[in-house]
């Protein structure tokens, strides 16, 4: 770990901990050696290997919306349902509940 390439105001907060905990420049030294023998830790898997990943949807809520003429905000403030997690299910951005499926099913009428 390279003290010097921290932030500015990181730099500072770090240095007043340490004349705050009366660490000398030996003591700290020390402990850079030990940050820098730390194992790395792994790394998050990618989002699509997430079990939590999207998966794809049964109905086509977009086109859904557009055959009833009626845009995002409107179906949004019908259902309730927020309007970005509307455009995130229409998209296939989203995992929605199942609550909320079955709140967009009933207002569009299918099973």
């Amino acid at each position: 770990m390279d003290i010097n390439n921290l932030p500015l105001d990181t730099g500072i907060k770090v240095l007043q901990w340490c004349k705050k905990n009366n660490l000398t420049p030996k003591k700290i030294g020390e402990l850079l050696e030990l940050l820098d023998k730390r194992p790395i830790p792994p790394t998050k898997r990618k989002r699509a290997d997430h079990p939590k990943s999207v998966a794809p949807q049964k109905r086509d809520y977009k086109k859904l919306r557009t055959e009833k003429g009626k845009n995002q905000e409107e179906v949004a403030a019908e259902v309730p349902i927020n309007i970005q997690t509307l455009s995130n299910i229409e998209n296939g951005k989203a995992r929605p509940r199942p609550g909320t499926l079955a709140k967009l099913d009933k207002y569009y009428g299918v099973e």
